[in-house]
């Protein structure tokens, strides 16, 4: 089966969160582009970076609520999944 490849370009404030994820919770494997906000990822377990980032810190002390880190990585998660915006291999010309 051919791994589903990510590439989005995401406004600043997103791909900052995502760029200053915990990436040694899991050998995940994905590439960013600083200047123009734009990250890929071909790796089947991206996705599971998010539910480690959000168990490892996005909970509260009895691991039983979100915190606003937790919620802002869930939000992030629906924009990269469930999102056309900045689809970048949707895109005719490679840019939106």
């Amino acid at each position: 089966m051919e791994k589903k490849k990510i590439r989005k370009k995401l406004n600043r404030e997103w791909y900052e969160l995502l760029r200053n994820m915990d990436y040694s919770l899991m050998d995940v494997n994905v590439s960013f582009d600083d200047e123009n906000c734009i990250f890929e990822s071909s790796d089947e377990f991206f996705d599971v970076i998010f539910d480690m980032n959000i168990v490892a810190y996005g909970m509260d002390s009895n691991q039983d609520q979100c915190n606003e880190y937790g919620r802002k990585l869930y939000m992030l998660y629906d924009l990269i999944y469930f999102s056309d915006y900045g689809n970048l291999l949707e895109a005719d010309n490679g840019e939106r």
